[in-house]
């Protein structure tokens, strides 16, 4: 159900970029359908700023996303002070300028340089590498991934039976059981090992247990992964 909604949405990865794809569709019963849902699901002043601009036309304030938090903080929870500083801060240069003025502590700068290194997106590193190295870098901006905006797929309830729904689910409890050890193929938690805990019976999605720096981590997934077989010792 949807096809050309999902296969026009997957070639493109920016919310505008889709918008004004979905536009140019705009009389295909299909988009229409979404583009219901759309509006009725999303009511962040962004979302609609988004598709009142470029699929509306409609003459509007302009919006600025909230740009995400940087994620994850394992290295500051043994810094209290700094932890309780960011927790209330929600936008990624809010929080790198709040880190710089601890530079040259150790936890803070082993933390920016290990999520340089292993997690940064594009847009992340950007961010990190002007806002608390001071580098002069070319200006990259946000786009749906890195604001953790999903239009891939249709996900509404106006747009899928209940059938539809368990379709995933299905697909997915027929591949990893509870307590399946398995490897993160993409996103932020790539190559990551993890261990199954529970499926969302109404989606593909997958709650996984992951180990990082000593530390354990729950996490929801939804994206690739492969099923590590284990080899038992032979007698």
């Amino acid at each position: 159900m949807l096809d050309f909604v999902n296969q026009l949405l997957d070639s493109e990865d920016n919310i505008i970029g889709q918008l004004i794809l979905l536009k140019r569709n705009k009389n295909n019963k299909e988009v229409k359908v979404y583009m219901r849902a759309l509006v009725k699901e999303h009511n962040s002043p962004y979302y609609k700023y988004c598709i009142d601009k470029y699929y509306f036309n409609k003459d509007v304030k302009e919006e600025k996303p909230l740009i995400r938090p940087l994620r994850p903080l394992y290295y500051l929870k043994e810094s209290n002070k700094i932890q309780s500083l960011l927790e209330s801060r929600d936008n990624i240069i809010d929080q790198l300028k709040l880190l710089k003025e601890y530079k040259k502590t150790k936890a803070v700068d082993t933390y920016i340089k290990e999520y340089l290194e292993l997690w940064a997106n594009e847009y992340e590193a950007y961010c990190i590498k002007k806002f608390y190295y001071d580098m002069d870098v070319k200006e990259v901006k946000p786009n749906a991934k890195t604001l953790g905006i999903t239009l891939y797929k249709i996900t509404f309830k106006e747009t899928a039976s209940k059938q539809d729904k368990s379709t995933g689910y299905t697909k997915l409890i027929k591949k990893v059981q509870k307590k399946d050890k398995i490897k993160i193929l993409d996103g932020p938690y790539k190559n990551q090992i993890g261990i199954v805990n529970s499926f969302d019976k109404n989606s593909s999605k997958v709650f996984v247990t992951i180990s990082l720096f000593e530390e354990k981590f729950a996490i929801e997934y939804d994206g690739k992964f492969e099923k590590i077989k284990e080899i038992k010792d032979e007698k």
